[in-house]
């Protein structure tokens, strides 16, 4: 299997019956959001780091449901990594350690506002939003 360097977390939870997901503001630039995530550390699963940068960058206590694959990254250097990307549920939210700002949103908010969203981040988020509807995650 092809290792990651960095680990992302796509967080849902249901508000009535339509999945909303959970974004943080960029630390480069607080217009812009993307998925929590950042590097796994030596000795760290992908799927640990996840769930440790959900809770360090959004203040979510998250339960993994499942991986949705590995994904290029582009970072605002020009680099591009290779990031384990998971579905979790948001079981918890407080504010969070890195006071980054969250937001809220579903797949037809993405057409409304300017997030500043990677058009990869965007893919993520309308291939689980389709999942989550068709097969309610338990």
């Amino acid at each position: 299997m092809e290792q990651s360097t960095r680990a992302a977390t796509l967080i849902y939870r249901y508000c009535s019956t339509f999945p909303e997901y959970l974004l943080v503001s960029s630390n480069s630039d607080l217009n812009r959001f993307v998925l929590p995530g950042g590097r796994v550390d030596p000795g760290e699963l992908p799927q640990e780091a996840a769930v440790r940068e959900a809770r360090e960058e959004a203040g979510a206590r998250v339960q993994v449901r499942r991986r949705l694959g590995i994904y290029d990254h582009l970072k605002t250097s020009g680099v591009v990594v290779p990031t384990s990307v998971y579905l979790a549920e948001c079981l918890d939210l407080n504010q969070s350690p890195e006071s980054r700002k969250i937001r809220w949103v579903t797949c037809s908010d993405l057409q409304k506002h300017s997030l500043g969203l990677q058009s990869r981040v965007v893919q993520i988020l309308e291939l689980a939003d389709t999942r989550l509807k068709y097969t309610r995650v338990p």
